[in-house]
Parts: C-alpha cells; structure tokens; sequence
C-alpha cells in the first residue's frame, strides 16, 4: 500500500482515498487557486527585478508543459530532479492560503524547474495539482 495520498476536495478536504500515484496513468492539470500569500513564497517573491520574475514565469510554464504532457505514472517514477518528490508539508515554512485547510500530515509534492534553481510546491488532489507556493532561494523547507 502506498503512503501517498490524497485530499478529495468535494469532502472537506479530509484524507479520503488513497491512491498509488506509481500507477496513475493520467496527466495532471495545474491550479493556482491556492498559492500563499507570503511574498517570499509566491511569485511577488521578485518584486522590482522584471528579469527574474520573466525568467520564472518562463521556466515555470516551460516545465508544466512539459508536465502535461507527461502521467502522474511516468513523473513518480521520474528521478527527482526530472520529476517530482514528496515531503510533509511540516516541513515547509509556509502555507496555502486561508481558502485552503491543510493538516500536518498532509503530503506535498515539489517539482524543481530553472534549471533546478526553483521549487514549485503543491498539493495532489485527484489529478489537479494545486501550487501552493514556490522556493526560489532554498529556504521554503530544509533542503539537506
């Protein structure tokens, strides 16, 4: 059995199914209903410097593209840097916004793009993955 779950959204966002991702044979569709609010963490993150932020908003929607066009199956099984890790969102320095209620056991997944520069972190709900937030300077979560 897998240790990874899901949060159906239609039912309070309590732990409702659970689903071996490993397996999962259909493409993910990206929201950003939940981003943060914490400016360090979202895309405000770049403020006055209109390169950077270009340069995200490029390699970003590069790399869901990419996403999209690529199974849940195949981005699990992906290594890391091509794919997409799993830590408890414990463990992350921020949270999603106030629309979104999320328990400390809750998993998130983090998909790295730029080049491995940035994170893009969120939550797996069915097949919507839901950015909670970014790390553009390796202090959302300990990075060991």
């Amino acid at each position: 059995m897998s240790n990874n779950y899901i949060r159906d959204i239609h039912d309070n966002n309590r732990l409702s199914k659970n689903i071996d991702y490993k397996n999962n044979d259909e493409h993910p569709i990206f929201a950003f209903q939940y981003i943060t609010t914490n400016k360090d963490h979202n895309i405000n993150y770049f403020k006055k410097r209109v390169r950077d932020k270009c340069k995200a908003y490029s390699s970003m929607f590069h790399k869901i593209d990419l996403m999209e066009r690529t199974s849940w199956k195949e981005l699990f099984n992906a290594d890391k840097n091509k794919g997409i890790e799993s830590i408890n969102i414990s463990q992350v320095k921020f949270r999603p916004n106030s629309l979104k209620q999320v328990s400390n056991d809750q998993k998130v997944l983090v998909v790295r793009f730029n080049r491995e520069k940035y994170r893009m972190i969120g939550i797996k709900e069915k097949n919507v993955f839901q950015v909670i937030g970014f790390d553009f300077n390796y202090k959302a979560y300990n990075h060991g």
